[in-house]
């Protein structure tokens, strides 16, 4: 009569080998998710010449891994924000929209696409980057701020005092860039807008109105 083996195998080495393997899976699944050794190191050399003022050999950088690896998501981010730093908003653009087809969930990576869009000078392109953005999470505060900005710079004082207050009530990191942001220019004195200012910004405070 012959003993199963399994029978005698110790309790506590069949735990170990099972822990044993739990971390190799959880070691093979962090290889295939995160950026490797390379990846990594192409990433720190890229920065480290942006760092020294070196924007285009860093960009040159990013541009030869991804075309080694034409699907890796963070390349298309690092590259899109290297074209940001070079004036190259653009070009930016094109990298982002790359980025979000590889991330469609990522609210972020569709608010930088609205803002190279903006930058670059193409209003038309950056509302409809916006509104994609907006029609996914309506409480991105930045993605508001920004539809605010271009619904100004359109003269439109409703719509932007609108998401200007959703902006606000959302924590946008800069609550009063409006002041300088020229996109506001066409409705700065807009006696709609002061009124809504004072109301976002000084709720307590008089407002003179001008007389007709």
């Amino acid at each position: 009569m012959t003993t199963d083996p399994r029978r005698n195998v110790d309790p506590r080495i069949a735990l170990g080998i099972g822990i044993l393997l739990l971390l190799a899976g959880g070691l093979l699944l962090r290889l295939l998710v995160r950026p490797g050794p390379e990846e990594g190191l192409a990433l720190n050399r890229a920065w480290s010449r942006l760092t020294r003022g070196e924007k285009e050999a860093a960009y040159r950088n990013l541009q030869r891994r991804l075309a080694r690896d034409p699907d890796d998501l963070q390349f298309w981010l690092e590259a899109g924000d290297l074209l940001l730093h070079l004036d190259r908003p653009l070009e930016a653009a094109v990298h982002f929209r790359k980025a979000a087809e590889l991330d469609t969930a990522s609210f972020h990576l569709h608010y930088l696409l609205a803002r190279a869009y903006d930058e670059a000078g193409h209003p038309e392109q950056a509302e409809l980057a916006v509104r994609e953005l907006l029609s996914r999470t309506g409480d991105h505060a930045d993605g508001l701020y920004l539809a605010a900005a271009l619904a100004a710079a359109r003269g439109e004082v409703e719509v932007s005092v609108s998401h200007l207050a959703l902006a606000l009530s959302h924590g946008t990191g800069d609550p009063e860039r409006y002041r300088r942001d020229p996109h506001f220019d066409p409705i700065r004195n807009d006696p709609r807008f002061v009124r809504a200012v004072h109301a976002l910004f000084l709720p307590n405070t008089f407002v003179e109105e001008e007389s007709s």
